[in-house]
């Protein structure tokens, strides 16, 4: 099954801490909330408009790419546009803008005994066809136009939930350049 998910349906919030703004894309279970800390994980994507400090989220682990802007400083080290980290939602993170412009990211935050993520980034400059292994799978539209996902065509900013396909076919009617990011989101095993 795929679900759009329009960038005009993520609800807008303050983060935990109160320095900005970010729009939910998901959450599971689909009722918990950031402020109840009753979350295995959540998807998001901030505004970051100006330097400040990470929210924690204890026995969580955090993934994060900037897909707008010119980068970000996270404790002094850069992140670029593209480049995907992982940290835990324990650390004191302090944050800064590279350039004077806004950033915009996509983060996910999970449990870390109870779930496993990936994150990757792909650019696409033909249609192409994507292996989906198990789990939930979130596609983010990041960059190019005319982007087509089995049939869905999304905007910039539009999200795609998978769940129990096989396979996607990401293609552009244009054959624009497509940056799109690939979560995949499943529970841990254990034994």
């Amino acid at each position: 099954m795929i679900t759009l998910l329009k960038k005009t349906s993520y609800n807008e919030s303050r983060w935990k801490n109160g320095n900005g703004i970010t729009r939910q894309i998901a959450i599971y279970p689909e009722h918990a909330t950031v402020a109840a800390n009753d979350f295995l994980w959540r998807i998001s994507s901030a505004i970051v408009t100006q330097a400040n400090s990470f929210s924690h989220f204890s026995n969580c682990e955090r993934q994060l790419v900037v897909w707008r802007g010119t980068g970000l400083l996270l404790n002094g080290t850069p992140m670029l546009p593209n480049s995907p980290i992982t940290f835990s939602g324990e650390d004191n993170i302090n944050c800064e803008l590279l350039g004077d412009k806004p950033v915009e990211d996509l983060g996910i935050i999970y449990l870390k005994n109870e779930v496993q993520t990936t994150l990757k980034v792909l650019v696409l400059t033909a249609p192409t066809t994507i292996d989906l292994n198990q789990g939930i799978h979130f596609l983010f539209f990041a960059e190019g136009i005319d982007c087509i996902v089995n049939g869905i065509e999304l905007e910039v900013s539009d999200s795609l939930k998978v769940e129990n396909e096989d396979k996607l076919l990401i293609s552009s009617s244009s054959h624009s350049t497509l940056t799109i990011y690939h979560l995949n989101i499943f529970k841990i095993s254990l034994k």
